[in-house]
């Protein structure tokens, strides 16, 4: 079993770059009749959900719920402050 071959070096000592990737293939052009329609079904269920969820609700309120989601979602993409954590038991 030979040894591994090292790259050459460069200049001060660093190896070259090495080239970019090949490109990826393009996505597909069109979607399957089946994938419409599952789409189709998705976006029906989740206006169906936003109206349950929300539509007895006036425009305030709604801002509300997504000011505190925001709130929510910045908190859990921080890591907890120093002086959060000695605050637990």
């Amino acid at each position: 079993m030979s040894a591994p071959r090292a790259r050459p070096t460069g200049r001060a000592g660093r190896a070259p770059p090495r080239p970019p990737p090949p490109p990826r293939p393009p996505p597909l052009g069109r979607s399957t009749e089946r994938g419409d329609e599952t789409a189709r079904q998705w976006r029906a269920g989740y206006r169906q959900l936003g109206r349950y969820l929300f539509g007895d609700m006036d425009a305030a309120q709604v801002t509300d719920v997504v000011a505190a989601l925001d709130h929510i979602l910045e908190r859990l993409r921080n890591p907890i402050p120093d002086a959060v954590r000695r605050d637990e038991p």
